[in-house]
């Protein structure tokens, strides 16, 4: 026996199933026929649970986005221990709240891990829904490209904009905790940098802040209104195949003259 039968720990002497083991006798030309659904490294896979989605998917921009994480949590933490720019809290705060909920949305919709959330996409979810709309709109509306599916994953695609911001926002931690001097006696601490350069790394926090936000909740929203359109496809659906029965019923008795002229 196989390694994955034994590992399924069937606690029974299967002599005593009989003939149900094979009733025909032609359990084995069935198996060549169908068998197997799966490839052998997808076997092998399964034998020595190498499951995890992790395993054969990546995330590719989850480099990026962990960078910015640290680059803001470096700067977060240098400005807590000296109270310097202390308006920047709320804004340190927000981006990295936000980048974290762009890396676990990327990780979902790059197949990395799935949703326990059927409002949040993942790349199954999103892909099957988007297929759904896919087969819709390039049949009547002449869209002859993947943007339907893509929809609900164009955060995955924006690895350019977001090492952007990353390079912008690592110079200015830099910046920022060169500019750090000793005021007094006892010392106190200070940036001479000038409101104005303050200003702009706020703006690029801010900027990065709301670039993933948007990304994010475009993606969501989109896979949300999939979701409507695949609801409401099934409902149309409904009227694309009547047996003798239902057709008698429609044509007589409970379809309306909008469904009698379509059908």
């Amino acid at each position: 026996m196989g390694t994955l039968f034994n590992s399924l720990q069937l606690n029974f002497d299967t002599s005593k199933f009989g003939e149900a083991l094979d009733p025909m006798g032609d359990l084995q030309i069935g198996i060549d026929e169908k068998y197997p659904l799966i490839q052998k490294w997808q076997y092998d896979a399964l034998a020595n649970n190498q499951t995890s989605t992790s395993l054969y998917f990546k995330n590719p921009v989850a480099n990026v986005v962990n960078s910015i994480i640290s680059t803001v949590s470096s700067a977060n933490t240098f400005l807590q221990v000296f109270g310097i720019l202390a308006n920047a809290n709320v804004t340190i705060a927000g981006l990295m709240n936000t980048a974290n909920t762009f890396l676990v949305h990327t990780q979902r919709v790059s197949g990395v891990s799935t949703s326990p959330n059927t409002a949040e996409p993942d790349f199954f979810t999103a892909k099957g829904y988007g297929e759904i709309a896919f087969s819709l709109v390039s049949k009547f509306e002449g869209i002859s490209n993947n943007s339907p599916i893509l929809g609900s994953m164009t955060s995955l695609f924006v690895e350019g904009d977001l090492i952007t911001y990353s390079n912008e926002l690592a110079a200015a931690s830099i910046e920022l905790k060169n500019s750090i001097v000793a005021v007094g006696f006892p010392s106190t601490y200070a940036s001479n940098l000038s409101p104005i350069r303050i200003t702009q790394i706020l703006d690029t926090m801010n900027a990065a802040n709301n670039f993933m936000y948007d990304r994010y909740t475009n993606d969501k929203q989109y896979f949300g209104r999939l979701i409507n359109l695949s609801n409401n496809y099934n409902e149309m659906i409904k009227y694309s195949s009547f047996g003798d029965l239902d057709a008698h019923l429609i044509s007589n008795y409970i379809g309306t003259d909008k469904l009698l002229k379509n059908l």
